[in-house]
């Protein structure tokens, strides 16, 4: 009996990603079935994972030091946000400050689910953005980026010192629809 796995985008009849398995075999996997041999010449870089105390420390901290709600934030980050109650048909569902890196910013989700709709508002950092090499994209005469996929979107632009970045599970038109709406 066959076994068939797909992922559809939310409004589309064709999959972007699918998985037919034909032939299914229950028991132990031998370990020389799952060695990889890297090709010549690959660097391997070994990561140790944190222990889970170190790693419980770390998100406590970072949990004491996260505030919720517009004013809090608006206050930890050092700007006012431009986060509306309502962005592209979608109700603000939290405003809450995230670091990124070392640098405060605000995250404001809208929506629920996996198809919500999340903002970043950080301080320009006057470096190139690692979505520079997404291809041009134009909000509101700001110079962005933008990444569009079957499966989600992104758009990234400055403007008044702020980045922006809006990204979620939802087609290009409603992610650029809502990143014009920041005012």
């Amino acid at each position: 009996m066959p076994l068939h796995f797909a992922i559809y985008p939310r409004g589309s009849s064709t999959a972007a990603i699918s998985i037919t398995v034909t032939h299914i075999h229950y028991g132990p996997v031998a370990t020389s079935r799952l060695a990889v041999t890297p090709p010549a010449g690959t660097k391997i870089v070994h990561v140790h994972m944190p222990t889970q105390k170190s790693a419980s420390d770390a998100r406590a901290a970072h949990a004491s030091r996260s505030v919720t709600g517009t004013a809090a934030v608006e206050k930890a980050v050092g700007f006012q946000l431009a986060a509306p109650a309502r962005l592209a048909g979608f109700s603000q569902r939290e405003v809450r400050s995230v670091n990124v890196g070392k640098s405060p910013a605000a995250l404001v989700t809208y929506g629920k689910g996996l198809g919500t709709v999340f903002v970043l508002e950080q301080r320009a950092s006057g470096g190139t953005s690692q979505a520079a090499s997404l291809p041009a994209a134009s909000v509101n005469g700001a110079k962005g980026h933008e990444l569009d996929t079957t499966l989600g979107s992104l758009v990234q632009f400055t403007r008044g010192g702020i980045t922006y970045t809006v990204v979620g599970s939802q087609p290009a038109a409603t992610i650029m629809t809502a990143a014009q709406a920041l005012r």
